[in-house]
């Protein structure tokens, strides 16, 4: 028997301070994994919800079906926190068992921003089989506001309209 993956912490964090983020929700999908905890209770579901609570979610004693065979963990936010861009697309875990433990790699949708889930070092080893994923949000536009401007003068002009055209947004 091989010892469980012990901790898989889900960081949620501001892209611009790094500060904690609350009120995220991710679609968790499992791929050749037997069981893991959520909040103190054995799942064996390929596939869960969890919800990030003062920056974080996590994920326990996972255990792998097969050893000998790499699993995949599959995050995709499907709820954002109050006033943040959600993540459009998934983030891949690649959970592998060596003789030194476990290892994991990640990789993404290319729809997935470098500012939500950057690959340079999308992954902080904890111990041998406590792992910490950061995961970012990005402030949602909140306001827009148009102006038009005298180019000698650089005073305000009235009476201008804007035609604006959204894309990509929900």
């Amino acid at each position: 028997d091989i010892p469980a993956l012990q901790e898989l912490n889900l960081f949620k964090l501001d892209s611009q301070d790094n500060s904690n983020l609350t009120g995220a929700e991710f679609k968790v999908n499992f791929s050749n994994v037997q069981s893991y905890y959520v909040n103190g209770d054995e799942k064996t579901d390929t596939s869960t919800t969890v919800t990030v609570t003062e920056g974080k979610s996590l994920l326990e004693k996972i255990i792998l079906a097969d050893a000998s065979k790499s699993a995949t963990i599959t995050l995709e936010e499907i709820k954002a926190p109050e006033g943040y861009k959600k993540i459009d697309g998934k983030i891949y875990l690649t959970v592998k068992y060596t003789d030194d433990g476990y290892v994991i790699t990640a990789d993404k949708d290319s729809t997935v921003l470098d500012g939500e889930f950057n690959l340079d070092n999308p992954i902080n080893v904890i111990s041998k089989n406590k792992f910490k994923v950061n995961i970012k949000d990005i402030p949602a536009l909140q306001e827009l506001n148009l102006f038009k401007l005298d180019s000698q003068k650089n005073s305000s002009l009235t009476g201008a309209e804007f035609k604006v055209n959204f894309s990509n947004v929900e």
